[in-house]
């Protein structure tokens, strides 16, 4: 199964990218828009992803029964979307890339 039917894949790949940017960060001790504490931000991130507040928001009627739930494939745009922004304010106010993630 690929990354758009599995929340465990999208938590994967996110620890990637974590360090993939702790790398680059050690790479490029110069840039302060690339420094910051990554490891918290992107746990805190997964955790709010996949959590109750984006993929496990659930629409109930009066009898307490599921009427909607978002698709993963939402929830994915939707996280596509908060990396966008944050990387705009990396590079237009120069927002250390951990905060901009937490600001986004």
């Amino acid at each position: 199964m690929g990354l758009e039917r599995e929340p465990e894949a999208l938590r994967s790949r996110l620890t990637v990218m974590r360090n993939a940017y702790q790398m680059v960060a050690l790479r490029h001790t110069n840039r302060p828009e690339l420094q910051g504490g990554y490891v918290k931000v992107f746990e805190d991130y997964k955790d709010y992803l996949l959590g109750e507040h984006v993929f496990g928001l659930y629409a109930r009627d009066a009898d307490g029964m599921t009427v909607a739930a978002p698709p993963f494939r939402l929830v994915l745009a939707y996280e596509r979307a908060i990396r966008k922004e944050a990387a705009k304010r990396m590079n237009q106010e120069g927002t250390p890339f951990p905060e901009a993630l937490r600001l986004a």
